[in-house]
């Protein structure tokens, strides 16, 4: 986190639907978003942006929760 800055938040969804309503929720409470619609791109997102945190959905196609969560530690 950049001083002065609120953290950033990787909010991983592959629900268009409900990432846009956790995405709206999360930056009306005072935090920067980032988003990704999958396991794989939330990976190239959490390289390219260095989020403070990560909240990801467990059941994805593809990558799930829990295998972007190993690969992200």
């Amino acid at each position: 986190m950049k001083p002065g800055q609120p953290p950033l938040v990787l909010l991983v969804e592959d629900d268009r639907d409900t990432r846009e309503m956790y995405s709206e929720f999360l930056s009306h409470s005072g935090l920067r978003v980032a988003e990704a619609p999958s396991g794989r791109r939330a990976l190239e997102r959490a390289g390219e942006q260095c989020p403070d945190v990560v909240v990801t959905d467990i059941a994805m196609p593809g990558m799930d929760g829990l295998e972007l969560s190993r690969r992200l530690r």
